[in-house]
């Protein structure tokens, strides 16, 4: 039968002139299938780009959520370096004024031991040449001695102690004023060495300071740079971790749409 007269539908079909596709059912056949896989396909690109994008954008909010974060962190550190920098600087200078004063504190407190020094050794001699200079000192005592006993003054006769008694009373006085100029040299070489030893332990404490400012200034940077690498550590395992969330879709995934799996 010619191609262009086929039979009707529902017409008895004529085995002898008909071929070996007469057998062939096209119940079911669908003419439109490529265009909905295509359509299909189409549709599941847009939405895993759109995905992407998503993911894309929400990685770069959080990427610059954490840059500021970290220029906290590091100001923040900065700045207590800063502090703790103006903390050390001021307890130097307030160390180093008061070491000052306690110095001019010991200088005034020498000068004024010498000053006293010279004023009593300048008494003294005056008392010395006075009483040197003095007739009712340097007369005759032995008019006042007793008749029966020598070393007996009559009290109504008194008239002063005898030259080598009044030397005595001299020579106890120099011995008296020679020991307090002892102590007195005692006391300031306490005294310079009280300063010296103050000084020391000043100069001591400010090195000690120094070293602790260092110590602390050098655990904050190794903290700070311990932090930066626990964070830059915490971001690539936070990238990481997306990545293998969500993996990776290839071209072989669009590929297999509308294929069968036999």
């Amino acid at each position: 039968m010619p191609k262009n007269n086929a039979i009707a539908k529902g017409e008895p079909l004529d085995l002898e002139a008909c071929g070996l596709s007469s057998v062939q059912s096209l119940a079911g056949e669908d003419a439109g299938h490529s265009q909905r896989k295509r359509a299909q396909q189409i549709q599941i690109q847009q939405w895993c780009a759109q995905q992407i994008s998503e993911k894309c954008l929400q990685q770069e909010m959080d990427a610059k959520e954490q840059d500021i974060y970290n220029q906290y962190v590091v100001a923040e550190d900065e700045m207590r370096a800063e502090m703790d920098c103006a903390e050390a600087h001021r307890q130097a200078e307030l160390t180093k004024s008061i070491e000052i004063e306690n110095l001019e504190l010991a200088r005034q407190a020498q000068l004024k031991a010498k000053e006293c020094a010279a004023l009593n050794k300048k008494l003294n001699e005056i008392e010395v040449n006075q009483s040197q200079r003095s007739h009712f000192l340097s007369e005759d005592t032995n008019f006042a001695k007793s008749a029966s006993s020598p070393h007996r003054y009559r009290p109504d006769h008194f008239k002063g102690f005898s030259k080598d008694q009044i030397q005595a009373i001299y020579n106890e006085n120099d011995r008296v004023i020679e020991e307090k100029g002892k102590n007195l040299a005692l006391k300031r070489q306490e005294e310079e060495e009280w300063s010296l030893y103050q000084g020391s332990v000043v100069q001591k404490l400010e090195e000690i300071e120094i070293e602790r400012q260092k110590f602390i200034c050098e655990q904050n940077r190794l903290q700070a740079a311990e932090i930066e690498q626990q964070r830059k550590e915490l971001k690539a395992k936070q990238a990481r971790m997306q990545k293998e969330r969500f993996g990776s879709i290839g071209e072989g995934f669009f590929q297999g749409f509308g294929t069968s799996c036999r």
